[in-house]
């Protein structure tokens, strides 16, 4: 009983102002950290959201809570500016400790998702997996690519996000 009453509570900060009009793409997640739109020539504009999580519990559970938190952006971002951006580039970082004891952080993973590709998600029934993926390019950085190693290795993982594992091999 207290594990699923746990995992209701867990889920709660998701499904809080899903449906609020919201005016800056910053208060999707106070995970988002900086935000910056790119024009491309003959596409139109680009969204890039810098995201960084602080407190990271395994590498397994950052890629699990940046695919939630993923959905939760993303869904966000559909609706409220459906037909602003044509993609969206999330630039996913994580805090570093070096050899001497120094904190900083590391670009991790960068990913990508097409808004069209996005309005297509029935929300209600989508899973964080399945937000992986429908991404449409995935670049590895070394820690990122030590920590998908390490989501992937899990079964469940790997078999409901086996197109995103499958990137880590190709």
């Amino acid at each position: 009983m207290w594990k699923s009453f746990g995992l209701a509570l867990a889920a709660l900060p998701l499904l809080a102002g899903c449906d609020e009009k919201i005016e800056r793409v910053e208060d999707l997640s106070r995970r988002i950290v900086k935000v910056e739109k790119t024009n491309v020539l003959g596409k139109g504009e680009r969204l890039e959201i810098t995201y960084f999580e602080k407190d990271i519990l395994s590498e397994k559970a950052f890629v699990s809570g940046l695919a939630f938190d993923a959905i939760k952006i993303n869904k966000g971002i559909v609706a409220n500016w459906p037909d602003k951006y044509f993609e969206v580039l999330y630039f996913f970082k994580a805090p570093t400790t070096d050899k001497f004891g120094q904190s900083g952080d590391a670009l991790a993973l960068k990913v990508k998702w097409d808004v069209a590709d996005l309005k297509k998600v029935n929300w209600d029934n989508f899973t964080a997996w399945g937000m992986l993926s429908i991404a449409s390019d995935v670049q590895f950085k070394p820690l990122g690519r030590q920590a998908v190693t390490a989501y992937c290795s899990d079964e469940d993982n790997l078999r409901y996000a086996i197109d995103f594992c499958r990137r880590l091999i190709l």
